[in-house]
């Protein structure tokens, strides 16, 4: 539970000492967000059809943001904010192929396993929980050695892979929350697919810097791997 604990402290310090970057980093999710809202209403006529679009967007998005999130918390401190930014992003530009990749292949990956069972596609999301930010953080290799690492790194122990389960879904599980503090607001005041956006964007920013630092914390440690 410390590990938890620590990892939520630096989360919420970070993010006060950048808010404004790591908005801007979910500035795709925000537009996908709007994006799905738009499309809602005609889920229930196409669903096949609608669902294979949104997923690997949204997948890409997720990615995007976790990388760039990572980035800036390797930047340089002293520089300007929107320095650290640009810079964060020319770097994700050069690795934009790989996420683009490894973000398509978690999307399949998810799918399959929605489609079987919701739990198997959460538990393919928990095994390749860091690959976005293995793509912009280690040198360039062949996409499955991103989710090879992954894995390796999850399963150091069963502790951790359980523990990366119930965080993986806890980011699932968030969202029911949100979409109803969402409809609460836009009863009381209108507006709702603005207040999706900024929820959204605030609570994904969160997400991203506590993946960031749950993923440096358990770099750290060297925990023996059991074989699965």
């Amino acid at each position: 539970m410390s590990l938890i604990k620590n990892t939520v402290t630096q989360s919420f310090g970070f993010y006060r000492k950048k808010p404004f970057a790591i908005l801007a980093a979910q500035i795709p999710m925000g537009i996908l967000v709007i994006v799905q809202r738009v499309l809602e209403p005609h889920l229930e006529k196409h669903p096949i059809l609608i669902s294979s679009f949104l997923l690997p967007i949204f997948s890409l998005g997720t990615s995007w943001g976790t990388a760039l999130t990572f980035l800036l918390m390797g930047g340089d401190s002293q520089a300007p904010i929107k320095d650290q930014l640009l810079q964060a992003i020319a770097t994700l530009f050069k690795k934009f192929k790989a996420l683009f990749l490894t973000s398509l292949l978690t999307a399949i990956f998810f799918a399959l396993g929605l489609y079987a069972y919701l739990l198997p596609g959460i538990v393919f999301i928990a095994l390749y929980f860091f690959v976005p930010i293995l793509v912009v953080s280690e040198t360039e290799q062949p996409v499955s050695r991103y989710f090879y690492q992954s894995k390796q790194l999850v399963t150091k122990s069963y502790k951790l892979f359980f523990l990366t389960f119930a965080i993986t879904l806890f980011t699932f599980l968030i969202e029911v929350p949100i979409s109803y503090l969402v409809d609460l607001l836009s009863e009381k005041m209108g507006y709702a697919i603005l207040f999706d956006v900024a929820i959204s964007m605030f609570a994904t920013g969160l997400i991203d810097i506590f993946i960031c630092y749950y993923f440096l914390s358990l770099k750290s440690k060297g925990n023996p791997r059991p074989t699965f």
